[in-house]
């Protein structure tokens, strides 16, 4: 092999996969925050599948990738605090900083965690689909778990609260329970069959685009390779030999006999 051909790098197609995976999650995101598709409102309950695209993406983009769309849902549940939650609008009248932080770092910290999950659970279960399956049940009951504890530590010495007691967490409690079991199913069943059809297409495209890539740097390795043996060959210059130069017929005109 030359030095040119040993230079030569295999163009890498993932970095733009990933990237046209995290705008498009973004998106999904984005739109199911805003419709009735993300949240499911009844009453005072506010049951969110917003978890399912951050845990795909974690699985499919790995950790740090959870941590931005992780960073994504908690900017999209921190506006909901703007007058479309009516309980984000309440934590955020009583306490607009420990609002942020609660709709903030358990979202980033659980697409984290979800990252590594699942490369877990790929890593040491060989068994089909379960991998996909636990990672998106524990994933959304740590989100849960993450959230309510942050909310309870930020919120219980707060004077408004205060005057309910514990009725008023008693309450929170028994409307998270409801709220976990709903979003636990969702995941359970709808976010694992999304990521496990997700996952079967990424690698089967993956595979395609290596073969792919494959070929185009073998084809370009064969010509450069081809290129540079012709360069190397010797150039020859065709010399006429003595005996050729005599066997030459001469241009000049025979001298006429004199008389």
């Amino acid at each position: 092999m030359t030095a040119s051909t040993a230079k030569f790098k295999k163009p890498n197609p993932t970095r733009t996969r990933n990237l046209v995976i995290f705008a498009i999650l973004t998106a999904v995101i984005v739109l199911m925050a805003f419709t009735p598709v993300g949240y499911l409102r009844v009453g005072v309950l506010e049951i969110t599948f917003l978890m399912i695209p951050v845990i795909i993406g974690a699985a499919t983009l790995g950790p740090l990738g959870g941590m931005g769309l992780g960073f994504v849902f908690g900017l999209t549940s921190f506006l909901q605090c703007f007058g479309i939650s009516a309980g984000g609008t309440m934590m955020f009248n009583m306490a607009p900083f420990l609002t942020a932080l609660t709709c903030f770092l358990p979202r980033i910290l659980f697409g984290l965690i979800a990252g590594f999950l699942y490369k877990l659970f790929k890593k040491y279960i060989k068994v089909p689909v379960i991998p996909e399956a636990l990672t998106m049940i524990l994933s959304a009951v740590l989100h849960t778990v993450m959230f309510v504890l942050l909310f309870y530590v930020c919120f219980k010495n707060e004077e408004f609260l205060q005057q309910y007691g514990d009725t008023f967490f008693k309450i929170v409690w028994a409307m998270v329970g409801i709220n976990a079991v709903v979003e636990w199913a969702v995941c359970g069943v709808f976010g694992t069959a999304i990521l496990k059809t997700l996952t079967y297409f990424i690698a089967r495209y993956d595979r395609k685009k290596a073969k792919q890539t494959s070929d185009e740097v073998n084809e370009i390795v064969e010509t450069s390779a081809d290129a540079t043996d012709e360069a190397e060959q010797p150039f020859i210059v065709d010399t006429p030999t003595q005996e050729a130069k005599e066997e030459q017929p001469s241009d000049e005109l025979p001298e006429e006999k004199q008389e």
